[in-house]
């Protein structure tokens, strides 16, 4: 039974023999109500923009990422709940090097470790620019992992 029948059945605007022979019983068949209603199935949303290949030679980080994020960045509300976890993130470079765009891939579940780790790392991380075929700089991706780790009392 096709979902758009199978909910008008349900809902009682379709007669059993009507519905499994999929259409839609006369309004005196069904319950004495008014005709059913044909609901349009769903379009599917569009397609997400295609991600571009990635450049013969990758943006590699100068320093390792984890080194920009410092003890004195813990959030301090993050450290009165005595808030840890894992952060994951993919980063935008530009072709200079610079971090224009981070997004949190999987959550720490505590907002202000998310948000204190794309803010350092789009402010501090730099990165050797991919470069082309050409050898010219271009924009890349990266991606990677931070774990928060409450300091010592």
């Amino acid at each position: 039974m096709r979902p758009v029948i199978a909910v008008l059945w349900a809902i009682g605007a379709l007669a059993p023999a009507a519905a499994s022979a999929g259409q839609a019983a006369p309004a005196t068949q069904a319950h004495g109500g008014p005709p059913p209603i044909f609901v349009p199935d769903h379009q599917n949303p569009p397609a997400p923009e295609p991600v571009p290949p990635p450049p013969p030679e990758r943006a590699r980080p100068r320093a390792p990422l984890a080194s920009y994020i410092l003890p004195q960045d813990y959030p301090p509300g993050a450290v009165l709940a005595r808030t840890q976890g894992m952060v994951a993130y993919g980063l935008r470079i530009d072709p200079q090097g610079r971090v224009t765009a981070c997004r949190i891939v999987a959550s720490s579940g505590s907002a202000a470790l998310d948000e204190a780790t794309c803010r350092i790392l789009r402010s501090r991380a730099r990165y050797m620019p991919a470069r082309d075929a050409q050898g010219n700089p271009v924009p890349d991706r990266d991606q990677g992992e931070f774990t928060w780790t409450l300091p010592p009392r």
